[in-house]
């Protein structure tokens, strides 16, 4: 699966489906920052219309947050309410006889307020006992050490806890700011929790991509 802060879905999804990369290796695409606040089927590209057998899922924050997926590999079961104090996009999927929670997560820059605790109380929310993988432009760049303090607080809040996996740069500027968050090792996986990325000239962060 892929991430990706995409800056704005209409100008960029063209762009991103162009690289055959990201067909061949994806079933599930996250994006943040989709920048699209109506309903998506009046005034944007739809998925369906350039990528025969994907459907997009649009949740309409602030920024924009989807979850795109081939429906011949993925089968989406429930999306979940949450609350709008964070952007926050949860989706339930069956990959083969495997089932996980995919949840999507956009802060925008500035100061943190009760961003964490906020984050924390939604994701308690989520089924218990089933893998959740979370990907976000948390902006919270993991190479200053209170910000790390801060996510490994998080994260150790839950039972399994959270790993947090992204460990380089992940914006042309510097700085981890796109986070992969998982509170299970993927069996079977060639290089399990390990995440790669690469640049794209159209966004100024990198495609993140991630084993089911």
């Amino acid at each position: 699966m892929s991430f990706l802060n995409i800056v704005s879905w209409n100008k960029h999804f063209d762009n991103f489906i162009s690289d055959p990369i990201h067909i061949e290796m994806c079933s599930v695409f996250c994006f943040v920052e989709t920048n699209i606040l109506s309903d998506p089927n009046d005034n944007s590209i739809r998925t369906s219309d350039v990528l025969e057998n994907w459907v997009g899922v649009f949740k309409l924050t602030n920024h924009g947050l989807c979850l795109c997926y081939n429906k011949e590999r993925i089968q989406l079961t429930k999306i979940y309410d949450t609350c709008e104090t964070v952007e926050l996009l949860a989706c339930l999927i069956q990959y083969g006889t495997d089932e996980l929670i995919i949840a999507i997560v956009y802060r925008k820059p500035g100061p943190l307020g009760t961003f964490v605790v906020d984050l924390q109380n939604e994701i308690s929310k989520l089924p218990t006992g089933k893998r959740i993988m979370i990907f976000g432009d948390f902006n919270m760049d993991q190479l200053e050490q209170a910000n790390v303090e801060k996510i490994n607080d998080f994260s150790t809040n839950f039972r399994p806890p959270f790993k947090q996996l992204s460990k380089y740069s992940t914006h042309r500027d510097g700085g981890i700011l796109d986070l992969v968050l998982d509170n299970k090792e993927c069996i079977g996986c060639s290089e399990p929790n390990l995440v790669k990325w690469v640049p794209t000239p159209f966004s100024d962060h990198f495609v993140l991509f991630y084993c089911l």
